[in-house]
């Protein structure tokens, strides 16, 4: 059966965020309250990341997450710099005493003791990735995700040691079950794919929110796994197609993005951050030969092979 115009329309249009802000409100004023942060309130941000920070969720992915980071301690890459400079770096600082178990751990016990007797919280996980916690009536996931500043270095100087032009600040973060460290620039991510929607005249989010439907309609129907494809990676994916692609016509934007794919070599493509590229072998890093079935995958949607 072939997608029709009206169909993509309807699919394209934004969830509600009531609900989601909301949650984000509760939780993060719930977060400042905690004693450890009471303490260092000027070391500590929270801010939003994910589909609904991006405004490209639809209802499958609309659960909120949360970056809680702590700047007191930072993690860093000072393979850009040159030996001196990095010399000069390391006599600077000094090195940190609070390991990332230790922070997250503290996070944990101090946010149950501080969230559980609301009755709008059912219950609060320590997850490998971050800190669940469900909310009802009505029902919604919060994913806090606990992590220390990460500096990208571009340059070092003693002269302005702490400046934001000698790096890119991401955020780095374990995974407490494998012990594997996950680096990422939600900050950047967010502010490339605005920039892009508005070279795309706002057909790029819009975009997005369909192909994320067409996706969770092909999970449905069992004719794709759930983990083929996440909502990160295909937002990664269609941010790298030109914007002379995104046009007003959904079908029109759609058979462009998928021609555009298939004709071009996936090798270069980047993260929306634009910190590293998109395939490779790293947890943030998607898999070629599942990207290239993915859009197989859309190919035949396109072409009606699928009742979705």
């Amino acid at each position: 059966m072939f997608i029709t115009e009206e169909k993509l329309l309807q699919w394209s249009i934004q969830e509600s965020t009531d609900l989601s802000s909301n949650a984000y409100h509760f939780v993060k004023e719930t977060l400042f309250r905690l004693p450890i942060v009471v303490a260092h309130h000027n070391d500590f941000e929270a801010y939003l990341q994910g589909s609904y920070a991006n405004a490209t969720n639809i209802k499958r992915d609309s659960d909120v997450d949360i970056v809680f980071q702590y700047n007191g301690v930072f993690r860093y890459d000072d393979s850009a710099l040159t030996d001196y400079a990095k010399i000069e770096r390391n006599k600077y600082y000094e090195k940190a005493n609070l390991s990332f178990k230790q922070y997250k751990n503290t996070i944990y016990h101090e946010l149950l003791t501080a969230i559980s007797h609301y009755t709008r919280v059912k219950s609060v996980f320590y997850k490998p990735k971050s800190l669940k916690i469900i909310l009802q009536n009505p029902s919604i996931e919060v994913d806090v995700v606990p992590c220390f500043l990460y500096k990208k270095y571009r340059s070092f100087s003693l002269q302005n040691p702490d400046s934001t032009s000698h790096f890119d600040a991401g955020i780095s973060f374990d995974n407490t079950e494998t012990d594997d460290i996950i680096v990422n620039f939600p900050k950047q991510h967010i502010e490339n794919g605005h920039n892009k929607n508005k070279t795309t005249d706002g057909n790029y989010k819009m975009t997005v929110r369909f192909i994320k439907k067409i996706k969770s309609l092909l999970v449905d129907k069992n004719i794709i796994s759930e983990n083929l494809a996440s909502s990160y990676f295909i937002e990664n994916l269609i941010y790298n197609v030109p914007s002379r692609c995104f046009e007003t016509s959904c079908l029109k934007t759609l058979n462009n993005i998928i021609d555009f794919l298939l004709m071009t070599p996936l090798d270069n493509f980047q993260c929306q951050h634009k910190q590293w590229r998109l395939f490779g072998s790293r947890s943030t890093q998607w898999n070629k030969n599942d990207a290239i079935f993915f859009i197989g995958i859309l190919k035949n949607v396109l072409a009606g092979k699928y009742n979705i």
